[in-house]
């Protein structure tokens, strides 16, 4: 298909390769509304031409032009792909078909890749489709036994591929999951002990003995989606019972507790600071009160 052709605002961003922002200083805000105008456009567009569209200025926005100055632009075009029916999804259906392609003729290495680099978008497009796509993926075996998907050795030049289990996981790092797993952020860097920290972590998510949350947001989410209210409450009542037999342990800890510890502290805060103004406000009018003394 044709991709959709890029307006004058994208041009510009990648006539200024050598640049860390994708305007002329003072063109900020020009650039801004051009953005947005293309947003608009957009929206008579197909699925397809909007994702080819998005996925570009998505990677260039979050790689090379990241910056507090783009920043409600990125979050509006993340927003615009997501939006897309399947966003998540679709990469692992286009990836499983590359991959079979490629199982049958090694003439598809360009598929299998393309169909490789446009599920690290994913790393910048937080939501529950895209984690539950990646966490599926940390369970990919390919490449445990050192051989890559055509059954050469790793870092044979003529068969190596990147391993989709370490990209899921160094994408997963990059996504903006708050209370994930610490590891390494650099996507096509095959490190196995990222994908077992976050295979570990997935599984317990999909056991129901913790959920996670985004950066910058309070819902708790599980394998399928937001946990209901109710739901946290019931784990934590769980835990509680656990805690009280003696079945407690460290590994139990889960995030669900957050939103109860999150309200004990700002409770805890609305307090103390309220003491304080009370005992500011008594020491203010013990000062005040004190008659005046004659030098």
């Amino acid at each position: 298909m044709k991709k959709l052709s890029i307006t004058f605002c994208f041009l510009l961003m990648a006539f200024r390769a050598f640049s860390d922002l994708p305007f002329e200083e003072g063109g900020e805000e020009q650039w801004k509304s051009s953005m947005r105008i293309g947003f608009d456009k957009l929206k008579s567009k197909t699925p397809d031409d909007q994702e080819e569209y998005l996925i570009d200025l998505v990677k260039a926005l979050n790689r090379k032009f990241k910056s507090d100055r783009t920043d409600d632009i990125r979050q509006e075009a993340t927003q615009l792909l997501i939006a897309i029916p399947g966003h998540a999804k679709k990469y692992q259906i286009a990836l499983n078909s590359a991959e079979k392609k490629l199982k049958e003729n090694k003439d598809y290495f360009d598929e299998y890749m393309k169909a490789q680099d446009r599920l690290t978008v994913l790393a910048y497009m937080p939501s529950a489709e895209s984690v539950a796509v990646l966490g599926e993926l940390v369970n990919d075996p390919v490449g445990r036994d050192g051989k890559s998907i055509l059954g050469g050795p790793l870092k044979d030049s003529d068969s190596w591929f990147p391993v989709n289990a370490s990209i899921a996981a160094q994408c997963l790092a990059n996504i903006g999951i708050a209370n994930g797993p610490k590891t390494s952020t650099e996507i096509f860097q095959t490190d196995w002990e990222s994908v077992d920290k976050w295979k570990d972590w997935w599984d317990e998510i999909k056991k129901g003995q913790r959920t996670y949350r985004f950066v910058g947001s309070s819902i708790e989410y599980g394998p399928d989606g937001p946990v209901p209210a109710k739901e946290l409450q019931r784990r934590e009542r769980e835990r509680q019972r656990e805690a009280a037999s003696g079945n407690y342990t460290a590994s139990n800890q889960q995030e669900t507790q957050r939103p109860i510890a999150e309200s004990k502290r700002k409770w805890t805060a609305i307090f103390v600071s309220s003491f304080a103004g009370l005992l500011l406000l008594i020491a203010s009018w013990k000062v005040l009160s004190k008659p005046n003394r004659a030098d």
